[in-house]
């Protein structure tokens, strides 16, 4: 068998993030079964010869005793530090750079020791204000300490695929203790050659722009305006501002053939990449795709080394199956999933696409050299959505109808300004500022055009359909199975049958693209996202949005924005908040820095309507939300009697409410009550928290039933 790895990468991969979602008892009955159907295979000489079947069962068999090991370490390991009450105290260092989130500030610490005895595990900690530290430094302190992700199986997934699974936190800084180093640390240089990159650009590009290029050149989001970032996922094109193997592919090409101007040998050019190359990775923190990505090149240039040529597929399988047992939940990384599927689909489908769209040529070889390069980047671009089409509409909450559009027009931008904005930073350190000075120069022009192009693409109304439409789900996943049929029949030289497959793919997928367009813009939601102890309330409209009080606990902007993306939402109509109380304000600024918003009432009460005909009542107590028969009452402050309440306003289908039930409440003037708050009590009403989403489906009759958007 040619492709050993790649059988062995795909096999782990598909068994880990399947164990993710059994118990031990299944997992054990699984390696019964691929044990036995080993020696089953053994038994016939073809499928032993072909080896496919039998190495399968064996990976199969060790994925299932490395998960169950590695599963039984972590539990044993966290388990006990899972309870928020207790404080435990923590003695490590801190090997990560400070990033900030919701006015925190976040720090990953490895662990020496917890409560004095031994215990080696990362734990990501978080403080009001950035410490006097800087990596690998020692760190001793008391700390809350609590599972990553304990509301959400999908935050919870994402930081145990990159390793960590503990959060912590203290109300104390101060006597959080600093030391020094202790030894030798390589990955030191390595974060203070990040930390001077950041530093160099948003000194002299100090503003959303320097952002947006840090975010090329090293994934680096924290200093990416909120609207930008909107901007790029209504798009289809966030995988630009998340370092991938796009940037590392990018950048190994272009040090390679800058090493040949100045004639070095093939292969000390080889070598001097496969240095940067691994440099480049750790500099990303070994982010999934990069080193996916990156072990595919090193294969490549060991290939240049020995005189041997590299195959793909079995280098994208050796790099699956050496993150995976490093870390067998690596296998629940989405960006891991999206990265292997998209060079999957360049490998298979990028010549194939680009030998039907190429036909004839050009005598100017200009026009010539334009044609080719336009025709390449579209078939890079259909082949990376064909493949990777499943993984969005599984993954994500909307399909960019424009990210074909999209990548074609900013990937070429993108890579630009990376490069420039690298070689910007070099000059700027080594002190050459009469080079460095006009690099950040254009790179800064490009990354203004850049974020000129999202905003505008996005603005394209009704540009994505709802991921949860099913016959988009239907089509999405039998897309696949079409393409790999259409090769299968090109083997066989039906070329017609293939072509006519092909229109029906394509034209299927339209079809259902543009129901799924009716069906978005013909749909009313009002969400109610659980904000623990406050208030918040979302009206959609088809891509327009009002939000009623911007309160709640820490998760709450998160969850409202979630809301926003799941409905391709990128403008407000309408955002009211009757005062500052943390219930009703904690993340207003947010919401203004993050959407374009028509009307703002900040304590300015009155009548609202929206274009969609809906009134909304807006007062310093309570807001009433009337669309067609539907009526919804929600109530700010829990102690409010509701006896001051205008007798129109007294009664309504919906009554939604914070903490509790309010003041001389009257359940039987309501069809249902909906409270907001950490923990619930049992007196008929729906309360809902941890991390819940309920929404009212309005129909054109003015009538809603109530769901669950988990």
């Amino acid at each position: 068998m040619k492709r050993t790895f790649a059988v062995i990468g795909a096999s782990a991969l598909f068994s880990l993030c399947a164990f993710r979602f059994v118990n031990i008892k299944a997992i054990k009955a699984v390696f019964i079964i691929a044990f036995i159907a080993f020696f089953v295979f053994l038994l016939f000489k073809k499928i032993r010869k072909d080896g496919t079947l039998p190495i399968t069962t064996v990976t199969v068999c060790c994925c299932c005793v490395l998960f169950c090991a590695y599963d039984k370490s972590v539990h044993g390991k966290i388990d006990v530090f899972s309870d928020r009450e207790q404080t435990h105290s923590i003695s490590g260092e801190i090997v990560s750079l400070p990033t900030y989130d919701n006015g925190r500030v976040y720090y990953i610490v490895r662990t020496d020791t917890i409560d004095g005895n031994n215990n080696n595990l990362k734990i990501r900690l978080s403080f009001d204000k950035k410490l006097n530290a800087s990596p690998f430094d020692r760190i001793e302190g008391d700390f809350h300490l609590y599972r990553l992700g304990s509301f959400s199986s999908e935050i919870e997934d994402y930081y145990s695929s990159k390793g960590l699974f503990l959060g912590g936190y203290t109300f104390e800084d101060e006597k959080v203790k600093i030391g020094g180093q202790s030894g030798f640390h390589p990955m030191y240089y390595v974060l203070c050659a990040k930390q001077k990159i950041l530093d160099s650009v948003s000194l002299n590009i100090p503003n959303e722009y320097g952002g947006l290029l840090t975010g090329l050149l090293i994934g680096e989001k924290g200093q990416i305006n909120e609207k930008t970032l909107n901007s790029f996922s209504l798009i289809g094109s966030y995988h630009l501002l998340a370092v991938s193997g796009l940037h590392v592919t990018v950048w190994a090409g272009f040090v390679y053939g800058l090493f040949g101007l100045f004639r070095l040998k093939r292969k000390l050019k080889s070598i001097l990449c496969i240095l940067f190359i691994l440099f480049f990775m750790a500099l990303t923190g070994f982010n999934p795709p990069v080193v996916r990505a990156g072990t595919l090149l090193i294969f490549v240039f060991l290939g240049n080394l020995f005189e041997r040529e590299a195959d793909s597929l079995n280098s994208i399988g050796f790099a699956v199956t050496l993150m995976l047992i490093i870390n067998p939940y690596a296998a629940l990384s989405k960006s891991l999933w999206l990265s292997v599927f998209a060079s999957v689909g360049i490998i298979i489908l990028y010549p194939k696409i680009y030998e039907r769209l190429n036909k004839g040529s050009f005598e100017n070889k200009t026009v010539e050299y334009i044609k080719a390069f336009v025709l390449q980047s579209l078939s890079v671009s259909l082949s990376v959505v064909i493949f990777t089409l499943p993984l969005t509409v599984l993954f994500f909450e909307r399909f960019s109808l424009l990210s074909v559009i999209s990548n074609l027009l900013l990937i070429e931008i993108s890579s630009a300004a990376m490069i420039l904005t690298g070689f910007a930073v070099l000059f700027f350190l080594i002190g050459v500022s009469f080079i460095s000075y006009p690099l950040f120069f254009v790179a800064q022009f490009l990354s203004k055009a850049i974020t000129e192009i999202a905003r505008l693409l996005s603005s394209i109304p009704f540009s994505t359909v709802s991921a949860d439409f099913l016959p988009l789900k239907i089509t999405a996943f039998a897309l696949p199975v079409a393409v790999a049929l259409i090769y299968y029949l090109k083997k066989k030289d039906k070329i017609k049958l293939s072509k006519i497959t092909a229109w029906a793919v394509a034209c299927s997928f339209v079809t259902v693209c543009i129901f799924g367009l009716v069906e978005g813009k013909n749909r009313r939601r009002i969400y109610f996202p659980a904000v623990g102890n406050g208030t918040s309330v979302v009206l959609v409209d088809s891509n327009k949005a009002s939000v009623i009080g911007c309160g709640g606990n820490y998760f709450a902007y998160s969850s409202v924005c979630g809301i926003m993306k799941r409905e391709g939402v990128k403008n407000l109509e309408l955002v009211f908040v009757p005062s500052e109380r943390k219930y009703v304000y904690s993340f207003f600024d947010g919401i203004l820095n993050g959407f374009d918003i028509f009307s703002v009432k900040q304590s300015e009460f009155g009548k609202a309507i929206l274009s969609d005909g809906t009134e909304i009542e807006c007062e310093k107590n309570f807001s009433f939300i009337k669309n067609g028969n539907l009526t919804v009452l929600i109530v700010f402050n829990p102690d409010f009697n509701m006896d001051y309440l205008p007798e129109e306003y007294s009664s309504a289908d919906y009554l939604l409410t914070r903490e509790r039930t309010p003041v001389n409440f009257k359940k039987e003037n309501f069809k249902s009550v909906i409270i907001s708050a950490e923990d619930g009590e049992n007196d008929g009403c729906f309360y809902y928290n941890n991390g819940k989403t309920l929404y009212l489906e309005v129909k054109q009759n003015g009538r809603a039933r109530l769901e669950t958007a988990d």
